[in-house]
């Protein structure tokens, strides 16, 4: 019994300590005629922007995280 609790708590522990705290960030895109605003979700804000990016092909002409 003592066994099991223990290896249930080094369990918790573990999955506690990779879950992945990510952020929501806000994506502005703007065009001809067009705004719009994503949702981002990621760990950190550089892959966020690139993302916000890459929504720039297309309608769009103009994309950036709001701060």
């Amino acid at each position: 019994m003592r066994n099991s609790l223990l290896f249930l708590s080094i369990v918790a522990v573990f999955a506690l300590g990779t879950a992945s705290c990510k952020k929501t960030y806000e994506c502005h895109c703007e065009g001809p005629g067009v705004h719009q605003h994503f949702d981002i979700k990621a760990k950190k804000k550089s892959d966020a922007e690139s993302e916000c990016k890459k929504k720039q092909i297309g309608a769009y002409t103009k994309c950036e995280l709001e701060s």
